[in-house]
């Protein structure tokens, strides 16, 4: 009776088991329940889904970001959360769209900045395609801060919206 108890615990565990495929290669990995519920399967599982998650964003990438853009930028304004790393960063495509209104009316804008650390003359050389127009100029620091001047929206009740993430190449 023992042996035939052992068959039955031994199909329950191949019945519980899942065949997971990540880049290519198949783990066997346990399921809720099932004893040992963490094994080699599970660890190596784990650390090949977490290279493919780390080849997705690379460390100098940017997530989605929302900046407030300010109708009194008229001199070269710091965009927070939109800097680079020339010491790691290489180049970077930044795509962005940009809603300017007041009163009800709006300017709207959207594009990609390209922007490649060139190490010679230690500057960041910028590009940009565009679609509408906002009124906003784009520039970057030699230390790789972007950084926005607007010409100023006459009227009341100003908004203005900047959304960006960026996806860089690494030196």
């Amino acid at each position: 009776m023992q042996a035939i108890n052992n068959l039955n615990c031994t199909k329950r565990e191949i019945i519980l088991s899942k065949n997971l495929t990540i880049n290519n290669k198949t783990f066997t990995i346990p399921t809720d329940g099932q004893d040992p519920g963490w094994g080699q399967g599970t660890t190596d599982y784990l650390t090949e889904v977490a290279a493919v998650l780390n080849s997705l964003q690379g460390s100098g990438d940017i997530l989605e970001t929302t900046f407030i853009v300010d109708n009194s930028a008229t001199v070269a304004t710091t965009i927070l959360g939109l800097v680079f790393d020339p010491n790691t960063v290489r180049a970077a495509n930044i795509d962005y769209s940009i809603y300017r209104s007041v009163d009800g009316t709006g300017l709207s804008e959207s594009g990609v900045i390209q922007v490649i650390y060139n190490d010679e003359n230690t500057e960041w050389t910028l590009t940009q395609t565009i679609n509408g127009d906002a009124d906003v100029t784009f520039t970057i620091l030699a230390s790789g801060q972007m950084e926005y001047v607007v010409t100023t929206l006459s009227g009341s009740n100003y908004d203005g919206t900047l959304t960006f993430k960026a996806r860089t190449l690494s030196r």
